[in-house]
């Protein structure tokens, strides 16, 4: 996988799950801010990712992006109230 493709990869998943988070929960975040902060969640999820697991990095990397997303949207809504 090329360094281009991988990135639009990740992109399309971390857009994914913001979106989907956006919708599910009714985020009042920025949603830029929100990718930015998914997009910590894939390097984080490159750092850690261990295939002899058995698991297939998509999968670990989706779990990464959405709790990276979820804690700063849990963190600015605890500020705001």
């Amino acid at each position: 996988m090329s360094g281009d493709t991988e990135a639009d990869a990740h992109r399309e998943l971390v857009e994914r799950v913001v979106r989907r988070l956006v919708r599910e929960l009714d985020l009042s975040c920025d949603p830029d801010d929100l990718r930015a902060w998914g997009h910590q969640g894939v390097l984080e999820a490159k750092a850690r990712f261990d295939p002899a697991r058995g698991v297939r990095f998509s999968t670990f990397a989706y779990y990464r992006v959405r709790g990276a997303v979820l804690d700063v949207a849990h963190a600015r809504m605890l500020r705001v109230e």
